[in-house]
């Protein structure tokens, strides 16, 4: 069954469940179409479509316990300047409720970016999308503190903008090489400064730099070039941060944050928690609900827990740069590599020293380095004499697969294993694991990796990982274990691991012949994994109210309107001063739902209020009312005394400041051969005067009760020496 939507595009009433079966889709009286999937299975070209895939990257639905499950585009930590981009299958349009359950592995400042899109389908309706933007040779920069200058040696044809984010590759210094920067200045037209976006610049010091026709500045387009649309990048090292962005009819994109400096504004986070945790339990649970509103009236941005009661935090709002309304609009989720990230270039055979700090590096492949770029290692067996290489050192080129590089300390020592990374902007590689593989085995495709201590986040079960530059300890030979695998299982220095089979099937691993426990060196890199959970989007046609106004139709739109602000449900909070439209009035039949009533329960008194002051009803802890004169039970007090000589007898202490004493009853018996007066006093007032005869027992109720003066303590003496029992009961109360 087919339905023809309001932008003539025709599309299914029903959704594909994946077992065959198909689910009608709801519409509600203001909802044109909703698209939703919750990620159980991929690939699924119903909902999905690959728009493109970097090399080495791959999807995969993934979760197996719980429910949980989701779709991971899985990026290579290995690749630069491509990008995977996951399109839902069927456009939408304006107005457009957009809710998002996503999670990351990880963040890597400035090297890979993960965004979520909503751009307008311009080649569909016959537009030309924004001009591609175009690399600009540098001429020269330099580094002050945080700061970078760029000078061109004549005005770019495309001007650059305060505010844009950019990247600079291709310097033989790497340090100038950055990532997701941001342009702060327009000095001239030849001349601009660079911030960091995603990540602070290390602050230091680099003299003038000649880009010698191999240096660039890379405006990558954030909105996939669309005239019009809003993105929301997870970029920088921070989960709890996000970047938003807005463009409108071919303009320049309006970001959130700062626009001469970072973008990224504080939101809920994206680390996601794990159902449970066990062998082969992959059970990742999305840690955020991402709801964004694209309307007329502007683009809202709002996070809440998922799965419970909260309500939704207000993160962003865009409302002078709104992407057209009659526009048709592709939702899309992508992940990039920028051009100059960090990442490993090449495996390491031998690493050797001879009583000095110079080691000379052999690689498997073609390393692609030039002398003075800078360089760094990770995973190489003797981790003590060549430990961890993560801030890089600059390198001098022997050959092709050889190389100099200052690592560790003056010692002469040969070890096997790791790779090596061409360190751009100072920053390190993004995933690297600082455990070194000391023994692998293979057995039935499941290879357990022994590190060189206890296996630490981000290489934790359900996560996918790279092996890269595992190889014999002795020899130096390429063991044949290299790949992608999933973590099934670790203990402490103990990792499990299976080779990923992604959605086209493709296994991303070597399979095949056991491999005993060997010695081995080798290095770890967690693969960065944006994980979509559920995307939900939701078409509607908003519904407006607008009150009668009572008295001249002349007046403002705003004249009558009743102000109901619901802060969360149930509470509401009626702002009026006039509650009018009650079910039934007094006297007639009983009608609809009640109102209901409450009184504070009370096991001791509150503190007493003002003459003229709103005070609470009181109850039990069951709701029982409490009226005079009784009082709560916890606050009623009863005496007995044995009463013999002319002198005071506190039957109840002074209650304390603005407190009374208040007897509801007493009772006297007297024992003695004649009849004597029992003397009821407010302290040393007699407020009640009584006989009791000879032998006899009197009770006195007492309906309306006695009240003392505050703080005072209730007495009783006789009035002549005698024997009487006397029993009194009562309450404290204001």
């Amino acid at each position: 069954m087919t339905v023809q939507a309001h932008d003539n595009i025709t599309r299914p009433l029903v959704s594909n469940n994946g077992d065959g079966t198909h689910t009608p889709l709801v519409v509600s009286q203001n909802t044109t179409q909703e698209l939703r999937d919750a990620g159980e299975f991929y690939p699924n070209p119903e909902f999905w479509t690959e728009v493109s895939k970097g090399s080495d990257d791959f999807i995969v639905a993934r979760g197996n316990t719980g429910g949980a499950g989701w779709i991971e585009i899985s990026k290579s930590p290995f690749t630069v300047d491509d990008e995977t981009l996951l399109r839902i299958a069927r456009p939408v349009q304006m107005p457009t409720r957009i809710s998002l359950l996503t999670s990351m592995t990880h963040r890597n400042a400035g090297q890979q970016i993960a965004s979520f899109e909503m751009i307008s389908d311009d080649e569909l309706a016959g537009l030309e999308p924004v001009a591609e933007p175009v690399p600009i040779a540098i001429l020269d920069a330099s580094q002050t503190a945080t700061t970078i200058t760029v000078n061109f040696a004549s005005a770019p044809a495309q001007p650059l903008r305060i505010g844009q984010v950019v990247s600079v590759y291709g310097f033989v210094d790497t340090r100038l090489n950055v990532n997701s920067a941001t342009v702060a200045s327009v000095v001239s037209p030849t001349q601009i400064t660079l911030v960091g976006n995603d990540y602070a610049f290390t602050s230091t010091t680099i003299t003038t730099t000649l880009g010698n026709g191999a240096a660039f500045i890379e405006r990558y387009d954030l909105i996939g070039r669309a005239r019009n649309g809003i993105a929301m990048v997870q970029g920088n090292t921070l989960a709890t941060q996000r970047r938003f962005y807005a463009r409108s009819q071919g303009g320049l994109m309006r970001p959130s944050g700062a626009l001469n400096a970072g973008h990224n504004i504080n939101t809920g986070t994206d680390v996601a928690t794990a159902a449970a945790t066990g062998y082969d339990t992959i059970a990742w649970l999305p840690p955020l609900e991402t709801v964004i509103d694209v309307s007329r009236k502007g683009v809202f941005f709002a996070d809440r827990v998922p799965d419970g009661n909260g309500g939704l935090a207000p993160r962003h709002r865009f409302t002078q740069v709104i992407p057209n309304t009659v526009r048709t609009y592709w939702m899309q989720f992508r992940v990039r590599a920028v051009p100059s990230m960090s990442r490993p270039i090449a495996r390491i055979v031998s690493v050797a020293k001879t009583g000095t700090t110079t080691a000379t590096v052999i690689t498997a492949e073609p390393h692609g380095l030039i002398t003075g770029q800078y360089v760094g290692g990770y995973g190489v067996r003797d981790f003590n004499n060549f430990p961890n290489l993560t801030t890089g050192a600059t390198c001098t080129v022997v050959d092709a697969n050889t190389f100099t590089v200052v690592w560790g300390g003056a010692v002469t020592a040969t070890s096997y294993g790791g790779y090596i990374f061409r360190q751009q902007g100072q920053q390190p590689v993004g995933g690297a694991i600082a455990q070194v593989a000391q023994t692998v085995a293979r057995t039935n495709n499941i290879v357990t990796l022994v590190g060189s201590s206890a296996w630490a986040a981000p290489t934790v079960v359900g996560n996918i990982v790279e092996l890269y530059g595992v190889r014999d300890a002795v020899t130096g030979a390429n063991l044949g274990v290299d790949g992608s695998y999933e973590v099934i299982n670790l203990a402490t220095t103990t990792l499990t691991l299976r080779p990923v089979t992604d959605g086209d099937g493709v296994v991303h691993a070597p399979i095949g012949t056991d491999i005993v426990t060997t010695n081995c060196g080798g290095g770890v890199v967690q693969r960065l994994g944006y994980r979509i959970h559920s995307a939900q989007a939701v078409e509607f046609e908003p519904l407006m109210t607008e009150p009668a106004s009572a008295g001249n139709p002349d007046v403002g739109e705003s004249a009558g309107t009743q102000n109901v602000a619901v802060t969360n449900i149930p509470a509401v909070s009626l702002t009026s001063t006039t509650i009018s439209g009650g079910q039934a009035a007094h006297d007639a039949a009983i009608a609809g739902n009640p109102m209901r009533i409450g009184a504070r329960a009370a096991t001791s008194n509150y503190t007493g209020v003002s003459s003229g002051d709103t005070a609470d009803l009181i109850s039990t802890l069951f709701g029982v009312q409490i009226t005079k004169p009784y009082s709560i039970p916890e606050a009623e007090w009863a005496t007995t005394l044995a009463l013999t000589a002319i002198t005071d007898v506190a039957v109840q202490t002074a209650a304390g400041a603005g407190l009374k004493r208040h007897v509801t009853w007493f009772q006297a018996t007297n024992t003695g051969a004649s009849a004597v007066d029992v003397l009821l006093r407010d302290g040393t007032t007699t407020r009640l005067q009584v006989t009791i005869p000879a032998g006899q027992s009197e009770q006195f109720p007492l309906p309306t009760g006695i009240p003392l003066t505050a703080n005072t303590a209730l007495n009783v003496q006789l009035s002549a020496a005698g024997t009487v029992r006397f029993n009194a009961l009562g309450y404290t109360a204001a």
